[in-house]
């Protein structure tokens, strides 16, 4: 008895569609054949089908939102692909009272089957498909209560009349929505496809026929799809699908609303040769020259758009300070500017206050500190050619070699005894290369004359060779070569240009070097930051101050000044672009205008012309030697010749001989 009644059940709900599919109007049967056709052209996986508010829609003859989601569902699972996943929706289910469309509500369309629910790697079809019937003054207004927020985002059909221009002028239909309106004359079997956009909120709806679709004729064959004069359909890829066929362009919807004539953009934009050279026009604005000028210049010839550019106030790029944002970041997101022209570091934090265009540059930073001159070793010039451990090591030699000749000399039977003073005399004469007059007679006594000679050749070798080249061609270059190393070194101090995302990158760094230079700047009360390259520049040269920017700046900057030294070490590889502000329609067709731009080689070829050759500071190069150098020589032979002075009196005073002190003694 049950099997009866179930399939009891089904006939009755099969005769039951058959009954509605007769009783229905053409009109609605050529809504759900297109809707099937539609959806096999774009592989949708999921559908969902909105009704406007009440059971009836009175524009198609009394037909109920149930007849036609029935009507529907039956010619979408006879579809080429086997049907997609559907669901039913009223506008009262997603549209709270007081409260903005819960656009989650759509169910089937959370990108079921995806990874994570992951919408970055979610393609077109599998976001699904929301389909309205746009008819009357309350069909109206249901969609523009449900038209919000995320669904304007959502790929949409609406089936309309001909009037749908008069219906939607009310409604902002943003430059990247992508609603295609399905429209058919009374008189007409062919439904035309259309969108509707405005390239600005206060700029008239453009309405454009992207496609058609024909129903099959009698014989099963379509109707004809040669183009007629008013059409201005261009790349089209006709098929054939179950209902029908359908003439619709494969390419992304940016490629057809290229053209922004009459869009006007306000730009902030920060000094940063060679990307941006900024030149103050009389009215405010500034007149930009450089590779990111360039690439705007190309924006504005490709799209027809107009901008006005200005400094940003503050000096930043854009970082939260204490909750606030900051710089040219802070500008987009409070209104004060439609977009941010410069290499701006597209980091995670930035991207939860902004959108970025397409990473079109990348880059990295570099660290500069000032080059080592003759000037900085007044009093080491003539000691810096040795480590201290190797003075110390030929001091303690000098010494053994004094005390063996002194002990000889008491010892040998044939050396006259040597005084203290003596010993120091003979040795210090042989690492001077002078020799001695005093004639050292046994063996014992020359060979340790032949040592003391021998070690004179050998720090004379090194100990010259090392002085007249650094004499001649300046010190060497310095040690520091990493973070690591300027953070051994506590004198040292590294800074960066304020509002940059360097403070960004070197708090959340999973390098600790990296974070205890953002700990070293908390302790120093954020002085180490600067307000300009200039000022960056300024401190290298005057303190023991290392300065971190973009590569490209770097380079730029200091690439021909000898008197810097570009540590050798890059950090923080970033990709970089122009920012808007968060969910800005003009995103993804100024990122198809970025990404033709960048596959033409425009930006390198700028970035080659705008880029000055950089000079090669290790080119040997000799120099005068300057009297600061040679202070040292005159003060230590004007010391010897002060103490020389003073021995000669207590010599005379005391009656001490040439024998010297401590010794036999002989009055001259």
């Amino acid at each position: 008895m049950i099997r009866i009644a179930v399939l009891f059940s089904s006939l009755l709900v099969c005769e039951a569609l058959v009954y509605s599919e007769a009783l229905l109007p053409s009109r609605g049967t050529a809504e759900a054949q297109l809707l099937s056709d539609f959806v096999d052209f774009h592989m949708f996986s999921h559908v969902c089908l909105i009704s406007a508010r009440g059971t009836a829609n009175s524009s198609s003859g009394g037909t109920s939102a149930a007849q036609w989601a029935a009507l529907a569902f039956r010619f979408l699972a006879a579809g080429s692909h086997g049907g997609p996943y559907v669901c039913v929706r009223d506008v009262e289910d997603l549209v709270g009272e007081g409260r903005p469309p819960r656009t989650r509500s759509f169910a089937g369309l959370e990108d079921k089957g995806l990874p994570g629910g992951g919408r970055g790697m979610a393609s077109e079809g599998s976001l699904g498909l929301l389909v309205y019937r746009l008819e009357t003054e309350s069909d109206l207004r249901g969609f523009e209560e449900v038209f919000q927020g995320e669904a304007k985002g959502r790929r949409w059909l609406l089936f309309s009349r001909g009037n749908f221009v008069a219906f939607l002028r009310t409604l902002y239909m943003p430059l990247n929505n992508k609603v295609t309106v399905a429209t058919r004359k009374a008189s007409d079997r062919e439904w035309r496809l259309s969108e509707v956009y405005q390239v600005a909120e206060n700029l008239e709806q453009r309405v454009s026929q992207i496609g058609r679709w024909t129903p099959f004729g009698s014989y099963g064959t379509p109707s004809s799809l040669e183009d007629r004069e008013e059409d201005s359909i261009r790349n089209r890829n006709q098929k054939t699908f179950t209902y029908g066929a359908l003439d619709l362009p494969e390419a992304d919807y940016t490629t057809r609303r290229l053209n922004l004539t009459g869009l006007f953009l306000r730009c902030t934009t920060v000094e940063q040769a060679p990307m941006a050279v900024l030149r103050a026009n009389p009215d405010g604005s500034v007149a930009m020259a450089g590779v990111l000028a360039d690439l705007l210049a190309t924006l504005r010839e490709v799209t027809n758009l107009t901008y006005r550019c200005h400094r940003v106030k503050d000096g930043g790029w854009g970082s939260k300070v204490n909750g606030r944002w900051n710089g040219m970041v802070g500008e987009v997101r409070r209104g004060e500017a439609d977009i941010a022209v410069a290499a701006l570091d597209i980091t995670p934090e930035r991207s939860m206050a902004a959108d970025f265009l397409t990473g079109m540059l990348s880059g990295r930073y570099r660290i500069v500190m000032r080059r080592p001159s003759s000037a900085d070793f007044v009093w080491t010039a003539y000691t810096m050619q040795f480590q201290r451990d190797v003075w110390v090591l030929l001091g303690a030699t000098a010494g053994a070699l004094m005390a063996s000749l002194r002990l000889v000399s008491c010892w040998s039977g044939t050396e006259m005894r040597l005084s203290a003073s003596d010993a120091f005399f003979i040795v210090a004469g042989c690492l001077f290369g002078q020799g001695s007059s005093i004639a050292l007679k046994s063996t014992a006594g020359r060979v340790l004359l032949l040592s003391c000679l021998l070690l004179q050749i050998l720090l004379m070798a090194y100990y010259t060779s090392d002085l007249i080249s650094g004499l001649a061609m300046g010190p060497p270059l310095p040690s520091v070569n990493t973070i690591e190393d300027i953070n051994r070194d506590s004198k040292l101090t590294l800074g960066w240009r304020k509002g940059s995302s360097l403070g960004e990158m070197f708090q959340t760094s999973v390098s600790p070097a990296h974070r205890r230079v953002w700990e070293k700047a908390e302790e120093g009360g954020m002085e180490a930051l600067t307000l300009s390259m200039e000022e960056g520049a300024a401190r290298v040269l005057k303190e023991p101050y290392l300065f971190i920017s973009s590569e490209v700046a770097i380079l730029h900057t200091f690439g021909q000044d000898c008197r810097m030294y570009i540590l050798p070490t890059s950090y923080f590889p970033v990709q970089q672009s122009f920012a808007l502000r968060k969910g800005s329609p003009l995103v993804p067709i100024l990122n198809k205008v970025m990404l033709d731009i960048w596959s033409t080689g425009l930006i390198d070829k700028w970035k080659t012309t705008w880029s000055p050759a950089t000079s090669d500071c290790s080119v040997l190069e000799t120099k005068p030697i300057v009297l600061k150098t040679l202070l040292t020589v005159y003060l230590v032979l004007g010391a010897v010749a002060v103490t020389a002075v003073v021995l000669v009196l207590v010599e005379r005073r005391v009656g001490v001989g040439v024998g010297g002190w401590g010794g036999r003694g002989r009055r001259l």
